[in-house]
C-alpha cells in the first residue's frame, strides 16, 4: 500500500478481516480489528482499501516523511 490513508479509513487484511485505522504514527497504521483488537500494521503491509479518508491537513509534515520513506517524489505545490 503506497497511498496514505487518514483515520476513519476502511481496509481489508487478508487473514483478519475488515479494520479501521484509528490513528497514524511513525511507522505505521494503528489499525482496530473486530476480534483481534488494536494493532499497529506497517504502511507497506499488504492491505486492500476499501474506502480511503484523506489524511487530516495538518499532517503535512507527517506526509512529507511518508513519501520519503517510500523514496517517492515530493511535490512542492503539496
Amino acid at each position: 500500500m503506497t497511498a496514505l490513508l487518514g483515520v476513519g479509513s476502511r481496509i481489508r487484511h487478508d487473514e483478519f478481516g475488515n479494520v479501521i485505522v484509528i490513528n497514524l504514527n511513525a511507522t505505521g497504521y494503528t489499525v482496530t480489528f473486530h476480534e483481534q483488537g488494536v494493532k499497529i500494521r506497517k504502511f507497506d503491509a499488504p492491505l486492500t482499501i476499501i474506502e480511503a479518508i484523506e489524511p487530516d491537513s495538518d499532517m503535512v509534515s507527517f506526509l512529507i516523511q511518508h513519501q520519503q520513506f517510500l523514496g517517492e517524489k515530493i511535490n512542492a505545490d503539496a
